[in-house]
């Protein structure tokens, strides 16, 4: 009876050893995600960078493909920037971009001309829950040795609503994050992104040719 006790009694404390050993790595990987995130942040802001977005929406099945966005998003530190949105939906192709010099700001729709944007940005708010984060893989991408994180949570930013979402970050040695990828499922629906980011020296931004009658 006293060795089923003691084996009993070392079983419980090799669980809430585990469980604390396990904890820890949780909070550690955490803790250094969030370094790295900002580190990277951090860097891309004093670098020419584009990041290239695509983003599809798929009924609940996640097989039938409803919608599909296709955005660039090019800045040359420290004030310039370019953006462009191609949209698919329901065979209807739609395209917007903008440029965004100092404090000025320039726009237009499916190839037209380009115009001066005086309006205010509208930002929705949200709350992303995070439920765990975990250092995942060492491996290469792009030639580069990378760590990949994933972190699991629920978002409720979107517009439509809470969803549970999975996310993977590809982190280079230097902190530099080269690709994101994520999945958010809604009660209606999936939608998957893939983002990969480029440091190019040769990004050009300029201020677009306006049309006479749009002059100041």
């Amino acid at each position: 009876m006293k060795l089923i006790f003691k084996l009993g009694s070392l079983s419980i404390l090799i669980f809430f050893a585990a469980s604390i050993l396990s904890a820890q790595q949780k909070s550690d990987d955490s803790k250094e995600f969030d370094v790295i995130y900002r580190k990277s942040f951090e860097l891309r802001r004093e670098k020419p960078n584009r990041i290239k977005t695509t983003s599809e929406t798929f009924d609940n099945d996640g097989v039938t493909l409803k919608e599909k966005y296709v955005s660039v998003n090019e800045a040359i530190p420290p004030d310039r920037s370019y953006y462009s949105s191609t949209s698919e939906v329901n065979s209807v192709t739609k395209k917007s971009e903008s440029i965004k010099i100092g404090e000025k700001r320039f726009v237009r729709r499916d190839g037209g001309e380009w115009k001066i944007d005086d309006s205010k940005g509208i930002y929705g708010v949200g709350a992303e829950g995070r439920k765990s984060v975990k250092l995942i893989e060492k491996t290469t991408f792009n030639n580069q040795t990378v760590n990949v994180y994933e972190v699991k949570g629920n978002d409720s930013s979107s517009l439509d609503g809470d969803s549970d979402f999975t996310a993977k970050y590809w982190f280079n040695e230097a902190g530099l994050l080269l690709k994101e990828e994520s999945e958010n499922i809604f009660a209606d629906k999936i939608v998957r992104r893939v983002s990969i980011y480029e440091f190019d020296a040769n990004i050009k931004i300029e201020a677009p040719n306006l049309s006479k009658e749009i002059k100041p």
